[in-house]
């Protein structure tokens, strides 16, 4: 239940207290990757889900909510100017971080029910059939 308290006072540093304090301004950006950076240690340290798969995917989705953030910080700079097409590369770095969480989830559901079914001695088909 504790958790539940930090992840609310993430949600509303991320949607609500920063754009208050600073609209529109690269110390927005800035502070959001500080936080990001702090959450995504917080998530790797307290582990506060049941199934460490559960873990995993919230540890990637913080690294994911960084590397967003950082890249629109290169971006909105224009921090490596003077490199050809920059701004593409960093896009699709961008689309690439997000891709791999979309990637992650299936797969460690997959996990979670291989293993499941491996606990309950049956296969995927069979219970399928059973359930439906």
């Amino acid at each position: 239940w504790y958790w539940e308290i930090i992840e609310t006072c993430r949600r509303l540093f991320f949607t609500a207290l920063l754009v208050i304090a600073t609209t529109g301004e690269n110390l927005q950006v800035v502070g959001s990757i500080i936080a990001a950076v702090i959450f995504m240690k917080l998530y790797g340290y307290f582990a506060p889900y049941l199934d460490y798969s559960d873990d995993i995917l919230q540890e990637t989705a913080q690294y994911q909510v960084f590397f967003t953030l950082f890249g629109g910080l290169v971006i909105r700079t224009g921090a490596l100017e003077g490199i050809d097409n920059i701004d593409a590369w960093v896009t699709a770095f961008i689309i690439l971080a997000n891709t791999v969480t979309m990637v992650l989830a299936p797969y460690l559901v997959s996990m979670v029910l291989q293993a499941y079914l491996a606990l309950q001695c049956c296969t995927l088909s069979l219970c399928v059939v059973v359930c439906v």
